[in-house]
């Protein structure tokens, strides 16, 4: 199945709204939970370039270990740890999709909030945020424009999306996104029935999602 790309996730949110003993925990991949090796301590183990061990059960049925090359999430409680960032739950917000790509909403419903990856081939900073940029100022939305922002010392764009969905309700929405060392990172806040008030509002709901970027 070709993948569906992290702006195609993001419209749809926003127009919708050492041992090798193999132990608990498990991460969530695009192919379903499997489990970490870890050592001795319980520390996860991974290759030179940071990629975690996993196993997995091969054609015969016989488990085995292999480098996981695909995007995974891992949650235990309110931490969530992904190949490109750590973060805390808003202790206002509860999982509503713990996929992959995972997505949150607040307790009254007004605001949601969504994290994604840019496909590994997705280098150039610059560049993908304009692409993001551009393929939503394509559709009937009204967009703003980019800006440089910086939310936990970490230097971000944002722009903002307003637009009606289809039982009349305003929508705003803000679009953030950043870099780690290993990817660019997409973050998302949806409200409506005036769940944020400014940009400063999200700006404030980024910053207590405690992101913590690797780099």
């Amino acid at each position: 199945m070709k993948r569906i790309t992290p702006i195609i996730l993001l419209l749809i949110c926003i127009l919708c709204f050492a041992s090798c003993k193999v132990q608990k925990p498990t991460v969530t991949t695009s192919g379903g939970d499997v489990a970490v090796v870890t050592d001795e301590n319980g520390q996860w183990l991974s290759d030179t370039d940071g990629n975690l061990i996993v196993e997995k059960t091969d054609e015969e049925g016989n488990k085995v270990t292999e480098v996981l090359s695909e995007d995974y999430v891992f949650i235990d409680n309110e931490n969530v740890k992904t190949p490109a960032y750590e973060a805390k739950i808003h202790p206002d917000f509860s999982i509503v999709n713990s996929g992959v790509e995972p997505r949150y909403e607040n307790k009254e419903g007004t605001i949601q909030h969504s994290a994604s990856l840019a496909p590994k081939e997705e280098t150039d900073f610059n560049a993908y945020v304009d692409k993001v940029h551009r393929t939503y100022s394509a559709t009937s939305a009204e967009v703003g424009e980019i800006e440089d922002v910086t939310v936990r010392n970490q230097n971000m764009k944002r722009f903002s999306i307003s637009y009606t969905d289809d039982d009349g309700s305003d929508i705003q929405a803000y679009c953030y996104i950043t870099q780690s060392a290993e990817r660019i990172v997409c973050l998302t806040l949806i409200s409506k029935d005036g769940g944020l008030n400014s940009a400063s509002d999200a700006d404030k709901y980024i910053e207590e999602m405690e992101y913590e970027f690797n780099r």
